[in-house]
């Protein structure tokens, strides 16, 4: 592992920036330059403070180009440290804000398109400082764990203009702020679970369109894992830990995993309020063989010789015909009989 720094500002191919031949395994520090990274980078961290083993300066940006793949936890240490207003971009790492005031692990300013952001986030402790911040018209597809920081404006992610966020994991509160936030003016989905700190909710939904899958309720913090104007997602489930540490999961009715399917519940029977029927058909114990399983208890059937003779009698099968036309000693009497008199 090495500790590579930026030389001037500039696209990051270009060999005289000096960061082209970073390896996944070094750490790259910008050096108050702005880096454009024109080519798919793939390096340790990023990083915008000091480095006096190097001789890195505080301050600068990496910026990612249009349709590039950008992989490296970033730390921000001197302000905003991965910067985006292109489209098609994708971010996988983990992304952590610094203390001061607009550190900002990663900032999104795109118009449109869909941005790809992959990894886990945390707010800072300085006012303005996210992990994610999110200023788009577009679609933020997120997939990691946001976790509010110190600050009081500290998120891990934040939905700060009229773009939509997907987001694919849960919410933590922090001391100062909460994992997620929505804006007044976007939306957020929120498909995995808020879950508050000892001083602050999972999920802040402070827009008009802010929606949940779930949340967990926690008896150490004594907080709900939301607040604002929220919405729950179709199916949501909740888990509320009692002071006993016994667990209560609260699951929406009609989400359909809750139920078994119409051909396991008897026939007949109603259940799910009232919308499905079971269709599964159970013979009565006296239809099933002596001693064979069924239902709750076994079967009774025996067969008996009356069983055999009316099987013989309506049977349609060439066996069964020839039993029924078995000579007897009553018709081979009747027969003889019947000869002697002629």
């Amino acid at each position: 592992m090495a500790d590579l720094k930026a030389l001037k500002s500039g696209n990051w191919s270009d060999p005289t920036v000096g960061l082209n031949g970073a390896t996944a395994a070094d750490r790259v520090f910008s050096n108050n330059f702005t880096v454009i990274m024109d080519v798919d980078v793939t390096v340790a961290s990023f990083h915008n403070g000091p480095n006096a083993t190097i001789g890195a300066a505080s301050g600068g940006r990496f910026d990612a180009a249009a349709n590039r793949v950008i992989t490296g936890n970033s730390y921000a240490e001197g302000g905003i440290c991965l910067y985006t207003t292109q489209i098609g971009t994708t971010f996988i790492g983990n992304f952590y804000a610094g203390s001061g005031t607009s550190y900002r692990a990663l900032q999104i300013d795109v118009s449109g398109s869909v941005t790809t952001v992959i990894g886990d986030s945390f707010g800072g402790g300085g006012t303005g400082s996210h992990g994610v911040l999110f200023n788009s018209t577009g679609v933020l597809e997120y997939t990691g764990n946001a976790t509010g920081g110190v600050s009081t404006v500290g998120n891990g992610v934040l939905n700060n203009s009229t773009g939509r966020v997907n987001h694919y994991g849960n919410a933590t509160g922090g001391t100062g702020s909460a994992g997620a936030k929505d804006s007044v003016i976007g939306s957020y989905y929120l498909h995995g679970i808020a879950i508050a700190s000892s001083l602050q909710a999972g999920f802040d939904g402070s827009g008009q369109n802010s929606y949940i899958k779930g949340a967990e309720f926690h008896v150490t913090s004594k907080l709900s894992p939301f607040t604002g104007s929220i919405a729950f997602l179709p199916n949501p489930t909740m888990k509320i830990y009692l002071e006993s540490g016994a667990v209560v999961v609260l699951t929406d009715p009609a989400s359909s995993q809750d139920f078994p399917s119409v051909n396991n519940v008897r026939n007949g029977v109603t259940y799910k309020n009232g919308t499905m029927t079971g269709t599964c058909k159970v013979p009565p114990p006296a239809a099933v063989s002596l001693g064979v399983e069924v239902d709750h208890t076994t079967g009774t059937a025996m067969l008996t010789a009356l069983d055999l003779l009316n099987a013989i009698e309506g049977a349609d099968h060439p066996m069964a015909d020839r039993l029924r036309n078995v000579s007897t000693w009553q018709s081979i009497g009747a027969q003889l009989e019947q000869g002697l008199q002629n």
